[in-house]
């Protein structure tokens, strides 16, 4: 997942959504089907498809999905 457009595609496939690039900066609170078991349920899987670890306290401050992004670039580094 090295570009955005990836990075939406998984998400959209794993939770179901049709979230779009206009929507990386959109609060995650605000996307559909966005909730805590969702959130712990996706950091899990993003970890398992990347082969890292993602800082808990990191991902928790994490508010859209550009910031979850480039989380997983920087812990992927």
């Amino acid at each position: 997942m090295n570009t955005p457009s990836e990075f939406l595609s998984f998400i959209n496939g794993y939770m179901a959504t049709d979230a779009t690039e206009e929507e990386l900066d959109v609060p995650l609170v605000n996307l559909e089907n966005w909730d805590s078991i969702n959130a712990v349920r996706l950091m899990s899987r993003l970890e398992k498809e990347l082969n890292v670890r993602l800082p808990v306290a990191d991902y928790l401050q994490a508010n859209t999905l550009r910031q979850l992004f480039d989380l997983t670039r920087r812990s992927a580094a």
